[in-house]
């Protein structure tokens, strides 16, 4: 969503003022100049405007210029938003889309009308250029956005094996969203520009560019300044237009996903998945060896994670832990060494992080990992209130304290559909009494499954009753 801030010392009254000062110095300087061919003055502007108003010409020429623009526009917009994609996930796309789009970049509007010029009729001219003057902007603020999608939200939905639909609509679209608006607001106002001189170069009929050229031609300057600002208005109206409808879909869009579990009401919770365990075996490393440039971080590690068991893995800081559960997990792979018994399997986890979507309530956000029907509002209540969240369900988990954030971020983990559970250090932030509150939940819920956890607690071992591996 765009923040907008509102500036008390700007309010309407300043920018009124800031209006009227400067017609007042455009109305000083016509009165310097001394000649209407030159220098209109703010009157005999507004006088021939009102004027236009009342002719038919006047509005055909608003809308056949309009629909082209928009046109272009809207053709850029969506050209750039699908190549950026498509960028994001095609290296040798990107490379070679980057020399087209700086070229398009780099060329000036007149040579590009020019060159167009020779391959379409004149009437078409702007949507072409207003096209071309888009699609960069577009491409270049929405790839920008996706490249700076939150890390640990993307780590997080691998691990959770998010479907690519429910990625893209939780954590790229919040993201890419400000990227566009500020695209839009740039693209707007420069398709307009290049439109309209495009017209001016090739004089379509009955568009608002041949408007502008008769008005040169004939010295009429009151014409040229009357329709300099209909272009204005009609260009700062569609900006606020179209951001609008961005903003306003954004946020229906937010407000279907945070409904999302409201829409279980009348459906009966399946049974808990089976933890798919097979006794007696086993999630084992061998012989990892893990560098971080010079630092070595593990060195021939093997060790074994009994099936169906809770095991806690205990170590001084920086000795690994966190790096052996990210191997795990296939967020990163071991300079060597082998590890057997996780692929193909379902995961879950509680990062040290919370990797919570920011613009989700807390309850969409538990309900990240499930499908609509896996789960229903009493079952999801019941969790929020064994947790001591109920009265979180509907907040946005922005708005949480951290305590509050990191039981979110742990339901959302026992919810979701798990063969393995990996947690590192799932209670840090709690205070004493929530946190034996929780630890006995997760132990409820966890019993003869398979949990590996990192702690640098002793007592949180004892409490889940779990082995322990010490690094």
């Amino acid at each position: 969503m765009i923040s907008i801030t509102r500036d008390k010392k700007n309010g309407p009254v300043g920018k009124a003022a800031a209006v009227l000062f400067w017609i007042a110095v455009w109305q000083a300087a016509s009165m310097a100049v001394g000649q209407e061919i030159l220098l209109a003055s703010p009157a005999a502007v507004l006088i021939r405007l009102a004027e236009l108003l009342t002719h038919a010409d006047f509005w055909r020429s608003i809308g056949f210029s309009m629909i082209r623009i928009l046109l272009g526009f809207l053709m850029g917009t969506a050209a750039g938003i699908l190549l950026a994609g498509l960028a994001s996930c095609v290296p040798w796309v990107r490379a070679l889309a980057a020399p087209a789009v700086m070229t398009v970049k780099a060329i000036p509007v007149a040579s590009f009308v020019i060159l167009v010029l020779i391959w379409i009729p004149s009437e078409n001219l702007s949507v072409v250029i207003s096209f071309l003057m888009v699609f960069p902007i577009i491409y270049t603020n929405v790839l920008g956005g996706i490249e700076s999608a939150d890390r640990k939200l993307l780590e997080m939905a691998e691990v959770f094996h998010l479907s690519r639909m429910r990625r893209i609509r939780c954590i790229y679209i919040p993201q890419i969203n400000p990227f566009l608006c500020s695209g839009c607001s740039v693209a707007l106002g420069l398709c307009w520009k290049a439109g309209v001189a495009a017209e001016v170069i090739g004089i379509p009929d009955g568009s608002i560019g041949e408007r502008l050229y008769q008005s040169k031609v004939y010295l009429n300057t009151p014409d040229l300044f009357a329709w300099t600002l209909v272009i204005i208005a009609v260009s700062l109206i569609f900006e606020k237009l179209f951001l609008t409808l961005i903003c306003r879909a954004v946020r229906l869009l937010e407000e279907d996903s945070n409904a999302v579990w409201k829409e279980r009401k009348c459906r009966k919770s399946p049974p808990a998945p089976p933890g798919g365990q097979s006794e007696g075996g086993f999630v084992e490393a061998r012989h990892l060896y893990m560098s971080y440039g010079s630092n070595r971080v593990l060195e021939d590690l093997s060790v074994r994670f009994p099936e169906g068991r809770i095991t806690c893995i205990m170590a001084p800081s920086g000795r690994g832990k966190t790096t052996l559960l990210r191997l795990l997990m296939g967020l990163e792979q071991p300079d060597s060494g082998e590890i057997t018994g996780v692929s193909g399997r379902k995961t879950a986890a509680v990062f040290q992080e919370d990797c919570l979507c920011p613009n989700l309530s807390a309850a969409a956000n538990a309900c990240l990992a499930l499908k609509r029907s896996e789960i229903s509002t009493d079952r999801l209540i019941q969790s929020f209130r064994e947790m001591r969240l109920e009265e979180c369900l509907n907040r946005p988990v922005r708005s949480l304290s951290g305590g509050m954030k990191r039981r979110v971020a742990i339901l959302r983990a026992l919810l979701a559909h798990w063969d393995i559970l990996f947690l590192d250090e799932p209670f840090q932030g709690l205070d004493a009494d929530t946190r034996k509150q929780v630890l006995q939940t997760v132990r409820r819920q966890c019993a003869g499954r398979t949990v590996i956890c990192v702690t640098h607690e002793e007592q949180d071992a004892r409490e889940l009753g779990a082995e322990l591996v010490k690094l």
